[in-house]
């Protein structure tokens, strides 16, 4: 049986792992052609893919599998067929991951340029793994020691914000080793957030009142309540909840509101109420 090469191995030497190629590729095309997040399936866990590549099934099976079991349709070609052979993988494709840039440059895709450049206090190379999404900043060393890389297009503030709201504390140094700007992790905890139903359309507004009115066996009404002003959603309900808002056939915005809550508060329960306030940086609709 053919075993996978040690993960830690490929990095250090420069080469990207199988499962680092799988989760560049799957993040581009879930993004890209579904618009999901690697996060909305079940190849989030690095040992789903792992199993995938040590039984011989290809990317391109697995893409469409994902595709015929949550019924997911392309949102950028009308009359896509799961059946067929998948095309969205070329050579191409597969060149830019091996370059371990961890991203792609096309699209709506920002570019990262001199990766990997660190020194240790005693004169140690280490390896930096940057990979920017959608939502989502990680950053990864492979030893200790002080950080140093060149970033095209990525916005220091925005980094700073996204790190913190995850619970890290980054430290960022300039030349003279004399000036830090250190950014706490956030203190409280929650376990729901209340906002305003002006985040939702009026089309998903009545998709949510419909839902939650199945009470038949197999309804939603389990897991998206009707409060009278508004709807409580048990997002940890499901294994995969954006895939189910999806089928049922809630909006992409609905989606993503509900994505950056869970991610952005780390709760499992939302509360959409009419008397509620705006939360800040999020789109409101008029209706």
């Amino acid at each position: 049986m053919n075993t996978l090469p040690d993960t830690h191995v490929r990095e250090a030497s420069g080469c990207p792992s199988p499962v680092t190629i799988w989760q560049t590729l799957l993040t581009r095309l879930l993004d890209q052609h579904y618009g999901l997040t690697l996060n909305d399936t079940p190849f989030a866990d690095e040992r789903v893919i792992e199993q995938h590549i040590e039984a011989g099934i290809s990317l391109c099976d697995a893409v469409n599998f994902l595709v015929e079991k949550y019924a997911l349709v392309r949102t950028d070609q009308p009359g896509f067929s799961a059946g067929a052979p998948s095309q969205l993988i070329n050579s191409i494709d597969i060149l830019r991951a091996r370059r371990a840039t961890g991203l792609m440059t096309r699209n709506n895709y920002r570019m990262v340029n001199n990766i990997t450049q660190g020194k240790h206090p005693e004169a140690k190379t280490m390896k930096l793994a940057l990979t920017l999404e959608a939502d989502s900043v990680n950053v990864q060393a492979l030893n200790m020691g002080r950080i140093v890389v060149d970033v095209d297009g990525v916005n220091l503030s925005e980094l700073i914000n996204k790190v913190s709201e995850n619970g890290y504390l980054l430290r960022v140094v300039d030349k003279s080793d004399q000036h830090a700007t250190s950014t706490p992790p956030p203190l409280t905890t929650l376990t729901c957030i209340r906002c305003s139903t002006a985040h939702i359309t009026e089309t998903d507004n009545a998709w949510l009142y419909s839902l939650s009115h199945q009470t038949n066996d197999d309804g939603e009404s389990e897991w998206i309540h009707f409060t009278g002003s508004g709807y409580l959603l048990r997002t940890d309900a499901w294994s995969y909840p954006v895939l189910r808002l999806k089928r049922l056939g809630l909006s992409k915005t609905f989606r993503c509101l509900v994505v950056t809550l869970t991610r952005r508060y780390g709760v499992s329960l939302i509360h959409l109420d009419a008397s509620a306030e705006c939360l800040p940086g999020l789109p409101t609709f008029n209706w």
